[in-house]
């Protein structure tokens, strides 16, 4: 906690250096250069090699400019979060995303995902389902004691209904919704965006989806797991997550044949599951 409110504060010392040595190497720089494009268009020509990105004195001197903070996590336990949310420096308001586990573990278990998630709390839907589970009660319990400060969305409904979902995510943060937030989700959401790639065998080149490109074609992509996984592997995710699954209105299937529905296996609409929504 204490290295992410460094973070958010822009305070970058000799304790985080190992942050900046990671986003720093080759195969990192794209958390910051696609992800951090404000930061990046402020600083990678001001000296080779974009040195100046990563240097700490900038980063302090730069995160101090804007306003907003927004950080995203993987696997942070939402129990943890308390510790910024008692923090008045940060005015901390967290957003917890959740995702039906046949979609998670059928995204774990390809593509180059699958090559680093191999320990439990990754791989192990016993475990990452009772840690989600978790987190969900978890939610609960801060936003009614930390009320208007915590945010619960499904992925599917975000990736079906992005317009309305954003719309309410914007007014928990107390953002404006402006005509070009329309448009970025149109762009977004109704396709894959390819992007040339060099095999690293072969060599040769070829336009595929990157796992971490944020242009898909959101509907077809949330219930894909249908057709990727087989029903053994579908079974085996569901009875493991069966109490999560309960909990955030995810229906079982019963017979293989209903990968082949076109109905979507939820029940419970957004404001039935977090009824904070505005």
């Amino acid at each position: 906690m204490d290295f992410l409110k460094s973070l958010f504060v822009g305070s970058f010392s000799s304790k985080n250096l190992g942050f900046l040595h990671h986003v720093s190497g080759s195969k990192n720089r794209f958390l910051f250069q696609n992800h951090n494009t404000r930061l990046w268009k402020s600083c990678h020509n001001l000296l080779p090699r974009e040195t100046m990105c990563f240097m700490p004195d900038y980063l302090n001197a730069v995160t101090a400019l804007y306003p907003i903070k927004l950080m995203k996590t993987v696997r942070l336990r939402v129990s943890d979060t308390e510790q910024l949310l008692l923090d008045p420096e940060l005015n901390l308001k967290v957003v917890v995303l959740v995702r039906d586990p046949r979609g998670v573990y059928a995204s774990r278990s390809a593509g180059p995902i699958a090559a680093w998630c191999k320990k439990d709390a990754c791989a192990d839907p016993v475990v990452g389902c009772e840690n989600i589970f978790m987190d969900v009660q978890s939610a609960k319990d801060l936003e009614k004691r930390y009320p208007g400060r915590i945010f619960l969305i499904r992925y599917e409904d975000l990736s079906v209904s992005t317009e309305e979902v954003a719309k309410s995510l914007l007014r928990f943060l107390d953002l404006p919704w402006t005509p070009e937030m329309t448009n970025f989700i149109v762009t977004h959401t109704s396709m894959d965006k390819k992007e040339i790639v060099r095999n690293r065998v072969t060599k040769k080149v070829k336009k595929e989806t990157s796992p971490y490109s944020t242009s898909r074609n959101s509907t077809a992509t949330a219930f894909k797991w249908r057709t990727s996984l087989d029903w053994g592997n579908i079974t085996t995710i569901q009875n493991s997550c069966s109490k999560l699954m309960d909990s955030l209105g995810y229906v079982s299937l019963k017979d293989e044949s209903e990968t082949k529905s076109e109905k979507f296996p939820i029940t419970l609409t957004p404001q039935e599951l977090w009824p904070y929504w505005s």
